[in-house]
């Protein structure tokens, strides 16, 4: 089952995290059913703005459905506004059959660690 709750509580100073949203397909170019729409309304009505009907499926802005879900926990968002799809010579794809990848990392700081 698709659920948006988090039962894992944010370390102490949860105010000063920052995600970084990096490369991803955008809103514009990709396509669910119903099905996800449904699954994620069920935990967050809000999330229903990430959602535009496109015929008999939906755009879905997961960028926006990210940001969202992080900024409930308090954390504070930044997107690259860089659509993976848009940008086929700057970006690899399975879909297209490219064998590159893209490196996502998690670090914190000396400062934010206490």
């Amino acid at each position: 089952m698709l659920s948006t709750r988090s039962s894992t509580p944010l370390p102490a100073g949860g105010e000063s995290l920052l995600a970084w949203i990096g490369p991803a397909i955008c809103g514009q170019c990709y396509q669910v059913g119903d099905e996800v729409r449904e699954a994620l309304a069920r935990d967050d009505q809000r999330l229903l703005t990430a959602f535009r009907p496109d015929g008999r499926r939906w755009r879905a802005d997961l960028k926006r459905v990210a940001t969202i879900l992080l900024c409930r926990r308090g954390v504070a968002v930044t997107d690259c506004r860089l659509c993976t799809l848009e940008s086929p010579g700057r970006f690899p794809s399975h879909r297209r059959g490219d064998r590159e990848r893209l490196l996502s990392g998690i670090w914190m700081s000396s400062s934010a660690s206490g």
